[in-house]
């Protein structure tokens, strides 16, 4: 099998600094490298004649664990300007423990955020897949300055975290993206990716509506893909209506998730997957070689929620 599990997250933000320190003092992430692109990397990757900062965030005391890249992105408007269940990049999810004082610092440091954690339990499994529900959680969601949000999950009383602490935030967990077509998108993760339903639920009414503050009889279907072998590094899909029209593409860089990294040990066969998955082929391969990026083969890929995903071959 040749595709890891999620490497990379790339954020669009207006205040690079800002959002830096945010990561840095509430996430618990370490700057791993940072400087402007090189112009050949801004075209190829993204569609630029600028050479825009960027910022690669994470936790390099966790081998292999998914990073952040946030890249400026001051023209445009915001992630999300609409509600919480408007299709689309949702934020980044974190895991945690201690998840009242992560809330707080949060907070602190200018995430609103929409409730308390609230205490979640799985309800009746929906999915043909299998996949078990989600386990018994505290959750909460909290919107940056820039409108994409930052959610952070506690287990409780769990065997095992998800993730790998050696500060009570883990390294990324997951992105997260409301999408209209969760079967089309679980189909492109496997087929494509080589990710499996890890998880899967019904939510419906209260407490998700005071999670999400939405009306009293709120409902969605919840999935988490996952490659099998890898700790973290998921994405997650809430879908609370079905549509079979296309979603609206996510520009190649614009504010919140616009894009998703994985690697393959052969980009060639994986991209021969693409149209069965339900993908198409932007652009690519392409050989990149940049001191922010590192040095490898990319080709980008248009996934069927809407979001570009790089494919690395790397060097």
């Amino acid at each position: 099998m040749s595709v890891s599990s999620l490497r990379e997250i790339t954020v669009g933000v207006r205040d690079l600094k800002e959002r830096t320190v945010l990561f840095e003092t509430g996430c618990g992430l370490a700057v791993i490298r940072t400087g402007p692109l090189s112009s050949i990397a801004a075209s190829r990757l993204f569609d630029t004649h600028t050479t825009p900062r960027a910022t690669v965030m994470g936790r390099p005391d966790v081998a292999g664990s998914p990073r952040i890249r946030l890249v400026e992105a001051p023209e445009g408007p915001p992630a999300r300007p609409h509600q919480l269940d408007t299709p689309g990049p949702l934020g980044t999810g974190f895991t945690t423990t201690g998840i009242q004082d992560v809330h707080a610092r949060l907070e602190r440091a200018g995430v609103r955020f929409i409730s308390p954690p609230v205490l979640l339990t799985p309800m009746s499994l929906a999915f043909p897949s299998g996949a078990p529900p989600g386990p018994q959680r505290y959750e909460a969601f909290g919107r940056t300055a820039d409108g994409d949000f930052i959610v952070l999950i506690e287990r409780v009383n769990a065997a095992t975290p998800y993730g790998t602490f050696a500060t009570d935030c883990s390294e990324p967990l997951h992105a997260s993206f409301i999408v209209t077509n969760l079967d089309a998108c679980a189909h492109f993760m496997r087929e494509v990716l080589e990710h499996e339903i890890l998880l899967a639920d019904t939510c419906s009414g209260p407490p998700f509506d005071v999670l999400l503050g939405m009306p009293k009889d709120v409902s969605f279907r919840f999935a988490m893909p996952h490659r099998p072998g890898f700790a973290t590094g998921r994405t997650v899909f809430m879908e609370f209506q079905k549509r079979l029209e296309p979603m609206a593409q996510i520009p190649g860089l614009g504010a919140g998730i616009c894009r998703l990294r994985y690697d393959t040990t052969d980009l060639h066969s994986t991209l021969s997957r693409v149209p069965g998955g339900g993908g198409s082929l932007v652009r690519g391969p392409a050989s990149i070689d940049d001191p922010v990026l590192g040095q490898g083969l990319v080709a980008m890929v248009r996934s069927p929620f809407g979001v570009l995903i790089e494919l690395w071959q790397t060097a």
